[in-house]
């Protein structure tokens, strides 16, 4: 049921959801990068 409803809602929540997973990676890559910072230092 609750798949259902995701997928009726899924139009109306795909750019808010692309643009979190964008966001989310972003986020990642920065971590990385800032792990290597710490790693170097």
């Amino acid at each position: 049921m609750r798949s259902f409803e995701i997928l009726k809602s899924y139009r109306g929540f795909t750019g808010s959801a692309a643009a979190f997973i964008f966001l989310s990676c972003i986020s990642m890559s920065l971590d990385r990068e800032n792990s290597k910072i710490v790693d170097g230092i």
